[in-house]
């Protein structure tokens, strides 16, 4: 008796949860494993729960493969992306000494989630220039983020010379990589694109909610628009060109309208709110 090879005709699939459902859900699994990876070398709660608690990082590597099918796959790149972002982000904090944790504690951490995504992202695509692709990127990254360290900006032209290595290039790493371990190619560019300029959106809104609440510091965007060596005109343009790139090169994509939102969300709060907040700041702080 032969058996049907196709299901009924009356056969529902089962619908794909929203997209703020599975948002959610990588969100934590990010969590999941990245707590996972780190007790490989500490069982320090501070420093676990530090990272746990560390917000956008965890939560931005889902939308940095926003062109990837939902699925396994996607999950471990997902996974991958945030032990670097991360294993990066903790060097950043010894660098800069931002925490009370432990400098070698988050050096050694660093180190091995750096490591560990190195690892998996070789499994998973077995692609000969992955390596090298990375190194060239971080390549670049490092050599940003040290001119920025010992040149400071003093106006606008260079606030964002500076942030395209930091702020918009450190995204546009991840966002290439992910498409890249599939091989897709086009997908890394129209990624890249996207990932750079919501990087240099949430860059713009970090820098200025950072010199808000701990006076950092001298070349930082909000030390700028405190001095008036910027003008809120200016941020407001570039967030409008940042807002108009990632729309345009999320065309297409499977959450296209949800990811568009969440842009218009980041852009907004930083128009809306950050940039008056900050300026309301400086004003009464002025007045005292």
């Amino acid at each position: 008796m032969l058996v049907a090879s196709h299901p009924p005709a009356d056969h529902v699939p089962p619908a794909l949860p929203s997209f703020d459902e599975r948002w959610a859900q990588a969100i934590s699994d990010v969590k999941t494993d990245l707590v996972e990876c780190l007790k490989e070398v500490t069982n320090d709660p501070v420093i676990l729960s530090y990272c746990e608690g560390l917000g956008l990082y965890l939560k931005v590597p889902y939308l940095l493969s926003h062109r990837l099918a939902h699925g396994p796959l996607r999950t471990r790149i997902d996974h991958s992306l945030a032990r670097h972002i991360v294993g990066m982000k903790l060097l950043d904090d010894a660098a800069d000494l931002d925490t009370d944790l432990d400098s070698t504690d988050l050096v050694c951490c660093g180190l091995h989630l750096l490591h560990s995504a190195s690892g998996e992202m070789s499994d998973i695509s077995k692609r000969p220039d992955l390596c090298a692709n990375l190194e060239a990127e971080m390549r670049v990254l490092t050599k940003g983020v040290m001119q920025t360290k010992h040149d400071r900006s003093q106006d606008f032209r260079k606030w964002r010379f500076h942030s395209c290595s930091y702020g918009g290039g450190f995204l546009r790493i991840y966002g290439r990589l992910a498409n890249f371990l599939v091989s897709d190619d086009r997908g890394a560019d129209l990624s890249g694109r996207f990932s750079f300029a919501f990087g240099t959106i949430i860059t713009i809104a970090d820098d200025i909610v950072d010199y808000t609440k701990k006076g950092e510091r001298a070349g930082n965007l909000g030390y700028l628009l405190e001095t008036g060596s910027v003008q809120p005109a200016q941020i407001i343009r570039l967030l409008e060109a940042m807002r108009f790139v990632c729309k345009a090169s999320l065309t297409g994509t499977p959450d296209e309208q949800q990811m568009k939102a969440i842009t218009d969300q980041y852009v907004d709060d930083v128009i809306q709110r950050i940039i008056p907040d900050h300026l309301d700041g400086v004003t009464s702080s002025g007045s005292d």
